[in-house]
């Protein structure tokens, strides 16, 4: 990784800035290692981060604010590990975006046609990159825009009132429910449709005291990105992962997600 990151900056100075560069290893020791050597390679500003440590920054507020912690690997981290789980929740989480997305017409008596289906799925269809709350953003945003376009010109007052009667409509769908709350409840589906595939009991009791593994944060980054994530993380533009195989492919397949 060390040596592929300095051809890169070596040979492509305009493209590249050594600060967007992040490597990912799976323990302290590995990256303390990768650390030492570069600045023998000329390559400073580098950010090294935990496997761990960079799915929970990738989470943002929704971890720090409540407190949770990492924990090792759980008994049933061999099935949360596997693609097939990650595509389950995929399914699961494209069901509940449809569900907290309206795609219906919006009319109001006096303006006429505000929104139609038609252009609500357009919107929704090409865009499958954005999360429920994004797209219900980007609704109240069209609706604003399309409201100050029928309203006459010069009367402020009316258009104030229109704007009014109209403001956070899609956004007081919000989905309230926390990322934790949606992945509890995708677990307990999984479960019923697997029995006894995964040990619910120990995941209660973690979730009871904000434990979560590895696999787990894996999952709540993409109920983020598929629920509540508001705009893109733009920190990282290259990412390189040192010893690749100490992780299932859930992990990787987030990463490559968000």
């Amino acid at each position: 990784a060390m040596h592929r990151i300095s051809y890169m900056l070596y040979n492509y100075k305009e493209r590249f800035m050594s600060n967007e560069f992040c490597i990912i290893g799976g323990n302290d020791l590995l990256l303390s290692y990768i650390a030492s050597g570069l600045p023998e390679l000329d390559i400073p500003d580098i950010k090294q981060k935990r496997m761990d440590v960079m799915l929970t920054h990738l989470l943002g507020k929704e971890w720090k604010k409540t407190k949770q912690k990492v924990i090792p690997p759980t008994k049933d981290a061999a099935v949360r590990s596997k693609m097939n789980f990650m595509l389950e929740l995929e399914i699961y989480l494209m069901k509940l975006r449809e569900k907290y997305v309206p795609t219906g017409e919006v009319k109001d008596a006096a303006l006429g046609t505000l929104l139609t289906q038609s252009n609500n799925e357009r919107l929704i269809g090409e865009n499958p990159e954005f999360s429920a709350t994004k797209l219900l953003m980007v609704l109240d945003e069209r609706l604003r825009t399309r409201i100050k376009f029928l309203c006459p010109d010069g009367e402020k007052e009316y258009l104030s009132k229109k704007l009014m009667q109209y403001k956070a409509y899609y956004k007081d769908r919000t989905p309230k429910e926390s990322i934790y709350g949606i992945y509890a409840e995708f677990l307990r589906e999984y479960n019923g449709r697997h029995p006894g595939v995964l040990d619910m009991a120990e995941h209660n009791a973690n979730a009871i005291d904000n434990k979560y593994d590895v696999y787990d944060v894996a999952a709540l980054l993409m109920v983020q990105y598929r629920i509540t994530r508001k705009k893109e993380d733009e920190e990282f533009g290259q990412i390189f992962i040192d010893e690749a195989q100490d992780f299932g492919m859930t992990v990787y397949y987030a990463l490559k997600r968000v």
